[in-house]
């Protein structure tokens, strides 16, 4: 549930396809049909990163622990990176500081590029792209606490296809405190004060209900967070035109 952040797409990478493909399964509970058609499992062999799709299994060789840091700049989202080997979750900023990262790295590498080959060849991904993850969700929490306790009631299938129901509750309902403020863009305050009616104070439980919701609702990340990538556009513009 923590991929499920705004606007992310997932990697899963290791050395087992066994231990790779059974958790893309489980993960690929929370997409909707047209995700699932845009993922696919590991194949032995193929350790590239593929950036237009939205789940994905990489079978490393033995000599590898890593995948390549600058394979994320071609994402066209911001990525998480689950290690089967190192058991961690890492996650790029989320997708609007994302976007104005991959801009400045834009700008510095024509920059190089225009100094030369060599400098341009020694660019490296930015230091701060990505960060470790530690959900503290407590939507999360209670969902795990559910698996853990054997139930002859429910499979786990049908507990998690009832999490999922419970996800789209919360967004459809975080959606109609939206659409109540009149304004085009939403307060700072006013958004805080949102989350602690729908009782989401938690940061990761309001990252996933908020991707929920730009499913329900495409663009809905701009009318909360601004659109950055947009902003820097014409910040960029306007310097070139002096």
């Amino acid at each position: 549930p923590s991929t499920r952040r705004l606007g992310v797409v997932t990697a899963v990478f290791g050395h087992d396809p066994r231990d790779i493909d059974h958790l893309l399964s489980n993960l690929a509970v929370f997409l909707s049909t047209a995700e699932r058609l845009r993922s696919r499992l590991s194949v032995v062999g193929v350790d590239q990163y593929s950036p237009d799709l939205v789940l994905q299994g990489l079978v490393l060789a033995d000599t590898r622990a890593e995948v390549d840091a600058d394979m994320l700049l071609r994402a066209l989202h911001p990525a998480t990176l689950i290690s089967m080997t190192r058991q961690s979750v890492r996650q790029a900023k989320p997708r609007h500081e994302f976007s104005a990262l991959l801009k400045d790295r834009e700008s510095n590498e024509i920059n190089l590029m225009n100094a030369g080959a060599k400098a341009a060849a020694a660019l490296q991904p930015p230091p701060n792209l990505l960060h470790s993850v530690v959900d503290d969700s407590l939507l999360v929490r209670a969902l795990l606490e559910q698996l853990a306790r054997p139930s002859s009631l429910h499979s786990v299938q049908e507990l998690l296809s009832f999490f999922c129901r419970k996800l789209q509750r919360k967004a459809l309902l975080l959606l109609e405190y939206f659409d109540a403020v009149r304004e085009p863009s939403l307060g700072e305050s006013l958004i805080k004060s949102i989350r602690k009616e729908l009782n989401l104070t938690n940061e990761s439980d309001f990252r996933i209900i908020m991707a929920t919701a730009e499913k329900l609702r495409p663009g809905l990340h701009v009318r909360v967070h601004g659109d950055v990538h947009g902003k820097l556009d014409r910040l960029s513009d306007m310097l070139l035109s002096f």
